[in-house]
């Protein structure tokens, strides 16, 4: 039978032992972080469309993105979200 000393301690070696079976490099915050675009050359690279095309939906408001003066960023998730349900999208280099 366990006293709580050593019930302690099982808990630790046994937690300490699961961590371990994971790689050391891995990100799990990374995984739920949202990625972002913060230029119209960036969207281009992103949707490997021209700079002109990428532009072109900017305007139209076919992406959907936050401007503050000249500076513009557009979330990832939501760019391919329109894309998707897009005629538009259906154009693009894949």
């Amino acid at each position: 039978m366990f006293d709580e000393q050593k019930l302690k301690e099982f808990i630790v070696a046994a937690v300490l032992s699961a961590f371990q079976q994971f790689p050391q490099n891995t990100n799990v915050a990374s995984a739920t972080e949202k990625r972002y675009i913060y230029s119209i050359k960036g969207l281009a690279e992103f949707l490997n469309c021209s700079v002109v095309t990428a532009q072109h939906l900017k305007n139209k408001g076919l992406v959907p993105c936050r401007q503050i003066g000249r500076k513009v960023m557009f979330d990832c998730d939501a760019v391919l979200d329109a894309m998707q349900n897009s005629k538009v999208g259906n154009g693009l280099k894949k």
